[in-house]
């Protein structure tokens, strides 16, 4: 899914450089949910993130911001705000 919507993102517009040249993703795209998960679920930030699977800070932010919408399309997130556990309103009808 997230690879077929980077595809998709890529096609539109005219190429700047060589298939396959640039930037590779450090983190597989296991680690890169599972970054996202522990950002979300435990609040735990970018930069502790970072030091945890060994990249630079950067990659996390870019790795949440890409996985999160995916999430967020299969609801298991809320778009607008993190709902904690401690965050009993979002039970209550």
């Amino acid at each position: 899914m997230w690879h077929e919507r980077h595809q998709a993102s890529l096609e539109p517009r005219p190429r700047k450089r060589a298939v396959g040249a640039g930037a590779k993703h450090r983190l597989v795209f296991i680690d890169r949910r599972l970054a996202t998960l522990v950002h979300l679920r435990h609040g735990a930030t970018h930069d502790v993130l970072a030091c945890w699977f060994g990249v630079d800070r950067s990659t996390i932010t870019r790795a949440v911001g890409e996985v999160r919408p995916l999430l967020a399309e299969l609801n298991w997130v809320e778009r607008s705000r993190l709902a904690l556990p401690w965050d009993r309103s979002r039970y209550e009808p």
